[in-house]
């Protein structure tokens, strides 16, 4: 009897639905691939208690995804970029998210979009956390179309009265960026103003940091080039005539205007005050915190970073300012410290002392982390919450909270190439049932060092589990790179292989016991008995599995061998020698 069955397919993270007639495919489950690298994205507290964030890299096509943490510091990639086609087009977003009012979310990716046929000019997107809806609003088309500009780094900002403004780095009449609205009822879009570089009605050029509302009609906002003297401008724009004013021409290491390159928006003060960075400029060249007083236009230099030591150690910071409730301000930089991993740093909004708080440490140490493009946030409990670019765990940034008050770190979790129950990523080998029944397998990938990962299924429910995640060539479960299914010895233990890592980084044999999870190297490949072993073991029945190498032994092109299941003992049988 022919019936015709209907699959349905949910495409994880994106929400659409795609169904047709035939066979039924049913996927069990999935590699949930996470966010990596987080950029300029400083994370944004919504109303339904989380935080969001959008990272620069990872997610399932590697484009980078929207990602949420809860505040125990459990984060869920929501949507995953496609790059310049699909569904969810857009590639690398570099800045934070912005609430429009109604609790939808809305972006900007880098690159992506439909704009030309490389890479993307870039993308507005919005995304609705309640429904999972998104939505690729704008495509950036370059120097000209209908949507000029292209690869915008910086985020979008109500303006207060029922739009969203944001910048392009580039693109534009002259290709020195733009400045656009789109209005969130009606998706219309409009470029407000082409940056004319050194000169012109609209110096300035390469706009990184997200603009900033005053609440009485007036967008502000940095270039990091541009303006009389090439250093960089603050500028700002009337809502209504969408004229802009340049307030600074930055002069770099000395000057009335010390400092070059902001990067970072702006953060409002009290009395009028607008307070800054420059990633470069002042005496060292490593940046400056300035404020700038728009009754009277009074700029002031506040503080000139000092490298890896130093009295204000820290360099380049490229972040916002975040206010602590109390009349501080706190940011971060993006290099310098002790070791050279970046800073957080203090300002006392009324004395205008500045002192560091913390030193970033790396891939370990106290203060895990490195690269702290993105600013803080609070979380309303005392505690300002941040990402790195990098470091932590697995190299790929952090996730961590300072205590306003005592200026305590906290690491949150880190970001890893994948997420979920069952870490890793490209299972290239068969399943094997275990001893409870449930299915076992390896990923030749992913896990904390990128190593592999050894994970179980449930065949009933369908849910993963992960067992363990290979070490590499160190550390409590050495190997790395695992191909080949495992086998079981029939004593409660399943063998495998690891293509690379161990001591010598040349490959390993390993059992791992079903049910109380212990795991054993049982032979680490030293190059004359073999290397990179990447085939499945098979047992003779008279206690001994047999297997591959596919390089190493003494003819250098692999070896065949046995090992015994008792004792763990190695012996080389062939040593292959190539055409002779």
């Amino acid at each position: 009897m022919t019936k015709n069955l209907f699959a349905s397919i949910l495409f994880w993270g994106l929400g659409v639905t795609v169904s047709w007639a035939g066979p039924i495919f049913q996927p069990i489950s999935a590699f949930p691939a996470g966010p990596l690298g987080p950029e300029n994205g400083t994370l944004l507290r919504h109303s339904d208690g989380f935080f969001y964030g959008a990272s620069k890299s990872g997610g399932a096509f590697g484009n980078g995804c929207i990602y949420r943490v809860s505040s125990t510091g459990q984060v869920t990639a929501l949507v995953h970029f496609t790059g310049s086609a699909g569904l969810v087009r857009g590639r690398r977003p570099q800045a934070g998210l912005a609430d429009d009012g109604t609790g939808v979310l809305w972006g900007t990716t880098f690159q992506g979009g439909a704009g030309n046929s490389g890479d993307g000019f870039g993308t507005v997107f919005r995304f609705n956390p309640a429904t999972n809806d998104f939505t690729s609003v704008v495509e950036f088309t370059g120097t000209g179309g209908f949507a000029k500009g292209s690869f915008p780094q910086a985020g979008l900002v109500p303006d207060g009265a029922g739009q969203l403004w944001g910048t392009t780095s580039a693109g534009g009449a002259g290709g020195h960026g733009t400045v656009f609205r789109v209005n969130p009822s009606n998706l219309v879009f409009s470029t407000v103003l082409d940056f004319t570089g050194s000169a012109g009605a609209n110096r300035g050029r390469n706009p990184l940091g997200t603009l900033v509302h005053d609440g009485a009609g007036v967008l502000w906002g940095t270039t990091s080039e541009g303006g009389s003297g090439g250093n960089g401008t603050v500028f700002s724009i009337d809502r209504g005539t969408g004229s802009l004013t340049t307030r600074v021409d930055f002069t770099g290491t000395s000057g009335n205007f010390v400092g070059s390159g902001p990067a970072a928006a702006l953060r409002a003060g009290v009395d009028g005050i607008w307070w800054g960075t420059t990633q470069g400029g002042g005496a060292l060249g490593f940046g400056t915190i300035f404020s700038y007083k728009v009754g009277g236009g009074l700029f002031t230099k506040i503080a000139e970073f000092t490298g890896t030591g130093g009295t204000l150690p820290g360099r380049a910071p490229c972040s916002p300012l975040a206010g602590d409730g109390q009349g501080n301000y706190f940011g971060t930089t993006n290099s310098g410290g002790a070791g050279n991993s970046g800073t957080v740093f203090r300002v006392d909004g009324t004395t205008l002392a500045v002192n560091s708080v913390q030193a970033f440490t790396g891939s370990a140490g106290s203060t895990p982390g490195m690269t702290p493009h993105a600013g803080l946030v609070s979380d309303e409990a005392g505690s300002l919450w941040g990402v790195t670019t990098g470091g932590g765990l697995a190299g790929q940034g952090t996730i961590y909270k300072i205590n306003a008050l005592s200026g305590l770190y906290t690491p949150v979790t880190d970001f890893v190439r994948t997420l979920g129950a069952a870490p890793g990523s490209n299972p290239t080998a068969g399943l094997m049932t275990g001893p409870d029944g449930r299915l076992w397998g390896v990923t030749e990938s992913g896990g904390a060092a990128n190593a592999g990962t050894l994970y179980t299924v449930n065949p009933v429910t369908g849910i993963m589990q992960g067992v363990l995640q290979f070490t590499g060539v160190d550390g409590p479960a050495k190997g790395a790179g695992p191909a080949a299914e495992l086998v079981d010895d029939g004593t409660g233990h399943f063998w495998g292989t690891t293509a690379a890592g161990g001591a010598n980084d040349l490959g390993v044999i390993f059992k791992i016991n079903a049910l109380t999870k212990v795991y054993t190297v049982v032979v680490e490949f030293a190059g004359p008995n073999g290397r990179n072993p990447s085939g499945s073991l098979v047992a003779d029945g008279a206690g001994h599995f047999w297997g591959t190498t596919s390089e190493g032994g003494s003819g250098l092109r692999g070896s065949l061998f046995k090992v015994a299941i008792a004792s763990g003992l190695l012996t080389t049988v062939v040593h292959f020698t190539g055409t002779t």
